[in-house]
């Protein structure tokens, strides 16, 4: 019964660290250690009670498919210089003032960048 707990504190802690602290990659790797022990756990309780083990079926398939959205979601969110790019935007822009200087450098060496890669340098 370890191994549910550990479960059970993974699945509280997810929602904070995705949400709360948006680190989509640790939400990721979160969700990967919820599949992995969770596919420990149903034989587990399967071997106690056979209903058990098939009443959390569908929780496993809600957590494949939790994780290829999260997937997905960091996909669409790639990280620039170790910060979420999404986060880095939302971060400039917080201030209320809108598109600033900052965002403009950084939309600037943006694309310096891919210019530079477009051109083989």
């Amino acid at each position: 019964m370890k191994l549910w707990a550990v479960h059970y504190v993974l699945n509280l802690v997810w929602a904070p660290v995705f949400f709360g602290f948006q680190q989509l990659r640790l939400g990721f790797a979160i969700n990967v250690f919820l599949i992995s022990t969770l596919s420990v756990i149903l034989p587990l309780f399967h071997r106690i009670d056979p209903l058990s083990a098939y009443l959390q079926v569908p929780y496993l398939l809600w957590l494949l498919y939790a994780t290829k959205l999260n997937q997905s979601i960091c996909k669409l969110n790639p990280m620039v210089e170790g910060v979420n790019e999404a986060r880095l935007q939302a971060d400039l822009c917080s201030d209320g003032r809108g598109y600033n200087d900052a965002m403009l450098e950084y939309d600037i060496k943006k694309l310096q960048a891919a210019a530079a890669k477009y051109a083989g340098l």
